[in-house]
């Protein structure tokens, strides 16, 4: 194998993609070296090689969910074997671990392997979104999921609290509206663009309402109990949520980072809250997905057992994709 690889990477801020030669790291205990055949961006890769938000150095290479084929695996890892077809969700700031390159060097724990009846191209949307979805409901919101069949059901208590879903249409809406469905969660309601609301009903949601039809507050109903925010703006959804969720019993809304002020003239983009935006009766949690390894068990089985589980079995679909060919040239 080559000492080099292939990386695309933002050379600087604001800057076009290229092509840059990298080291090709060699395995090490607890890790597996993987050819990388799909990379997928999300929207934080646009807001670092932009806008240089969080970006501690350049170049950067962008993106941290990818699929692709074992060459090497380290001691310690059993689950995966060279020659296996697995994903990887898989986050820092070393090189070896961004995924827009060719090689890569990930942490055991962070790679699954690839269902048979899932195309590599579309398992590499999968680990981060479906990650992050997990992450919200569990961490986030405090709420149990019932992903495997040992698994403890979930009271009928909590399965009957109102749970709403901002932006629904979104990688992570779908997501977390599928294995809330497979929990057995009563009363889903999603906001989406009125185009998504036949497939958000057939994977699992309850009440689906179009945040821009002017009737979407009384469309929701009653006050709900806990809130995803997918979209994370400040003025186009969380100040809406705010309106709709319960005060007395206190709810909790949970918003993807980074979040973005000023409306659709993005005046600012920042990881905190401001005072005053949510009625102080209201828990606020930004999520960081990143974090999801501080619970020990989603640390250890998300990505190598339980996600390949959900997938395999059907009970969770992945996202329709677009594949980008030869995208930096």
């Amino acid at each position: 194998m080559s000492n080099q690889h292939t990386a695309i990477v933002f050379p600087g801020q604001g800057e076009l993609l290229q092509e840059i030669q990298q080291p090709t790291p060699s395995i090490k205990p607890g890790h597996v070296l993987i050819r990388v055949d799909y990379a997928s961006p999300t929207p934080l890769d646009i807001w670092q090689g932009i806008n240089g938000l969080f970006v501690s150095k350049w170049p950067l290479i962008p993106s941290d969910a990818l699929s692709g084929v074992v060459i090497g695996v380290g001691d310690d890892v059993s689950h995966v074997n060279v020659g296996d077809e697995v994903f990887s969700f898989t986050f820092g700031t070393d090189y070896e671990v961004r995924a827009a390159q060719e090689i890569v060097l990930i942490p055991g724990n962070r790679v699954g392997r690839t269902p048979s009846n899932v195309p590599s191209s579309d398992i590499s949307t999968v680990p981060n979104n479906l990650v992050t979805a997990v992450n919200v409901i569990i961490n986030d919101l405090h709420l149990p999921l019932t992903l495997e069949d040992q698994d403890a059901p979930v009271s009928e208590e909590l399965k009957n609290k109102r749970i709403l879903i901002w932006g629904g249409g979104t990688s992570v809406g779908q997501y977390s509206v599928q294995v809330l469905a497979l929990s057995g969660y009563k009363n889903i309601i999603v906001s989406a663009s009125r185009r998504h609301h036949d497939y958000l009903k057939k994977i699992g949601a309850h009440v689906t309402v179009d945040y821009n039809s002017p009737s979407w507050q009384a469309d929701i109903g009653e006050k709900v109990d806990f809130a995803i925010d997918c979209v994370g703006d400040v003025e186009e959804s969380l100040r809406k949520i705010g309106a709709v969720v319960s005060l007395s019993p206190k709810s909790i809304i949970a918003a993807m980072l980074p979040l973005r002020y000023g409306g659709r003239k993005v005046t600012k983009v920042a990881m905190e809250l401001e005072s005053g935006i949510l009625p102080e009766e209201i828990e606020y949690a930004g999520v960081r997905t990143h974090f999801y390894e501080a619970n020990e068990h989603l640390k250890k089985h998300l990505q190598p057992r339980i996600i390949p589980h959900l997938l395999e079995t059907g009970k969770v679909r992945a996202n329709k994709v677009t594949v980008i060919q030869e995208g930096s040239r």
